[in-house]
């Protein structure tokens, strides 16, 4: 499904544009991943396919996103020393990611900053997408420094409004239902015996935000209690709003909690929308 959305917006460079992708490269190995480059950052992002079920007639995957700072942007300061060295190093290639040959030698934890899953039935056409990050990827040494705090709901969120833009073109459905959740967050500390461990941090928030897109608004696929089982639980110190839209159209005031907004206008306005792919053009342009 994911290699379906990045199919879409190579075809179509106004959809690209509007969504602020430069570029998508699949990357070939033993798990279904790609690269993907953003107008908005100049690193580059991964996302890779962790863990995949079907259940029932859903099918569930779970996937990984991974930023890789540019060595030149000030953000690089906030990963950790061995990223920042990673990045630099023998082991990234010109264009900001892993080359192929040491994909394998880059220890698996380094440049995680979020978690996405997509949960969807083919059969009644609706689809799900849920993303988890903490408002900081925290670790802290044995004395209390802190070695990482890279913005993972900020950088994650990033890529995800623009996965689901892909998705609202490509289905032509909105969001129907949505749900926000705010908990006290984590951070990674060491442990007895040398390995890290989360522990609570009241520095830190956990962001969760689920959108439900299927075909009519009004008749959601699914009941509310359905679609929130679906998402991670909220601790009782947390807290979730929801959201459900009557209509096809956006409405800032339903997209937004506490007065902040929350959800892209792009997930409405793409849905409406159908642009001719400058490659199957006569003459190469998007009008004929």
């Amino acid at each position: 499904m994911v290699d379906a959305l990045w199919l879409s917006a190579t075809w179509v460079e106004r959809l690209r544009r509007e969504l602020g992708l430069a570029g998508m490269h699949q990357v070939w190995g033993d798990r279904p991943a790609w690269y993907v480059w953003t107008s908005d950052a100049p690193g580059a992002y991964g996302l890779e396919l962790l863990h995949a079920e079907g259940e029932g007639g859903l099918v569930r995957g779970l996937l990984g996103i991974k930023y890789y700072p540019s060595p030149s942007e000030d953000l690089r300061a906030a990963f950790s020393q061995e990223e920042r060295d990673t990045v630099a190093g023998v082991r990234f290639d010109p264009s900001g990611t892993p080359a192929f040959e040491a994909r394998d030698e880059i220890p698996a934890h380094l440049f995680q900053v979020g978690a996405l899953e997509i949960v969807g039935d083919l059969e009644r056409n609706w689809c799900g997408f849920s993303l988890a990050a903490l408002s900081a990827c925290r670790k802290v040494g044995p004395d209390g420094g802190l070695l990482r705090r890279p913005p993972g709901w900020r950088l994650s969120h990033v890529l995800f409004a623009k996965l689901l833009g892909l998705h609202a073109y490509a289905s032509k459905h909105t969001p129907v239902l949505a749900a926000f959740s705010q908990e006290p967050g984590l951070e990674l500390a060491p442990a007895p015996g040398g390995c890290d461990e989360a522990r609570p941090c009241a520095l830190n928030q956990a962001y969760g935000l689920g959108v439900l897109f299927g075909p009519e608004p009004g008749n959601l696929p699914l009941s509310r209690e359905a679609w929130l089982e679906l998402l991670p639980e909220v601790s009782p110190g947390g807290h979730r709003w929801e959201k459900a839209f009557a209509c096809r159209h956006y409405h800032p005031w339903e997209a937004a909690v506490d007065g902040r907004p929350a959800l892209d206008p792009q997930w409405w306005r793409l849905a409406q929308v159908g642009y001719t792919s400058e490659l199957a053009s006569a003459c190469g342009c998007a009008h004929c």
